[in-house]
């Protein structure tokens, strides 16, 4: 239970380390650029990260991903070389602002959505990164607790929110149109939601990090029957197959494969279409196939899966079939004690304020 245990404990660390580690690690170089420092005050341009918290990627192989720690959008190319990066500090609007971006999204017209934790708002940005609008929600008083962000084929945006045990559905202009959601442990109910997905048909899978399974409701909110996982007893080592410790993040393709991320366990477990558990790959450690605390991921194809890890500073492709890992873009490299410690505090207390 060691590692299970050091993760939780993390938790419990100040989030103010991460102020610190902030202010000993990146220097300001240009309007909306950032280079970065090491401890030894060496410049590390392949250090991208301090703490990878979301990421999708476009129809031309482009990756894009936020960093909580270091409130910031990345653009990479499809051989993972960085195109830019720009600092969402100044991005705000009246009393919103991004300081703790949490995941991301591609919109259909080629924009870029960002799911912000603390306030708890969504944003739209253009392809370069100019901010357009600010949204967020009702009863959320800015310190809701959204757990992930899904976007269909018109634009809707949606949103989870575990404090108040909802899924929220904004129009692409971001004005906010409903919400749904049941507390509870029945069927269809939901206690604490997180990542979420949409499958072919339109339907939408919600990851419930309390509940440890997957479940789809469709256009309307109503719950379709259909489901996979289930908690993982607690006990040394790795969680069952086809369970969870901690379910934090869906993916779905094109085929109706559903690809369900454990953060706790360090596992993405594979179901099929009809929600049948058929393998996994992953598992905790620091080999190219393994993961240290994978928090989100996307979908590039039908075998092509991108996992930001955010306790090894990395965004990692990786074959679905195989379980490789056949790119990285970041490095730990000298910072990875201190950037575990603080990447490990925010984003596991993220896992407690966001995802129940």
């Amino acid at each position: 239970m060691s590692r299970l245990c050091g993760s939780i404990g993390r938790r419990c660390l100040l989030p103010g380390l991460l102020y610190v580690f902030a202010l000993c690690c990146p220097a300001h170089v240009g309007a909306g650029t950032y280079s970065y420092l090491s401890l030894l005050g060496r410049q590390d341009p392949v250090q991208y990260f301090t703490c990878p918290a979301g990421v999708c990627v476009d129809s031309s192989g482009s990756i894009f991903a936020v960093d909580a720690a270091r409130p910031q959008l990345l653009k990479f190319h499809a051989s993972g070389s960085l195109q830019w990066r720009r600092s969402l500090v100044a991005v705000a609007r009246s009393d919103l602002w991004l300081n703790y971006p949490y995941d991301v999204r591609l919109l259909p017209n080629g924009n870029i959505a960002i799911l912000n934790g603390l306030p708890a708002l969504i944003a739209e940005l253009d392809s370069a990164g100019r901010l357009l609008w600010l949204s967020t929600w009702p009863d959320s008083n800015q310190y809701g607790s959204p757990g992930g962000i899904g976007v269909d084929t018109d634009g809707n945006i949606f949103v989870s929110e575990a404090r108040n045990v909802k899924i929220h559905k904004f129009g692409p202009s971001g004005v906010w149109l409903s919400a749904f959601g049941v507390a509870g442990r029945d069927p269809g109910e939901l206690m604490a939601p997180c990542g979420i997905a949409f499958d072919p048909q339109g339907n939408l899978a919600v990851a419930d990090n309390n509940l440890n399974k997957v479940q789809k409701y469709d256009a309307s909110g109503a719950y379709t029957g259909w489901s996979c996982g289930s908690s993982s007893p607690p006990h040394e080592g790795d969680p069952d197959p086809g369970k969870f410790y901690g379910l934090t993040a869906v993916a779905i393709a094109s085929n109706g494969m559903v690809y369900a991320l454990d953060s706790m366990g360090c596992f993405v477990n594979k179901f099929d279409a009809n929600g049948t558990y058929i393998g996994r790959f992953g598992g905790y450690g620091k080999s190219d196939q393994q993961f240290l605390d994978p928090n989100r991921m996307a979908l590039q194809s039908l075998s092509l899966l991108w996992i930001a890890d955010s306790d090894s500073c990395m965004l990692k492709k990786m074959d679905t079939d195989t379980g490789n890992c056949l790119l990285k873009i970041g490095s730990p490299g000298i910072l990875e004690d201190l950037a575990q410690v603080a990447c490990g505090c925010h984003i596991g207390l993220s896992r407690e304020l966001l995802c129940g």
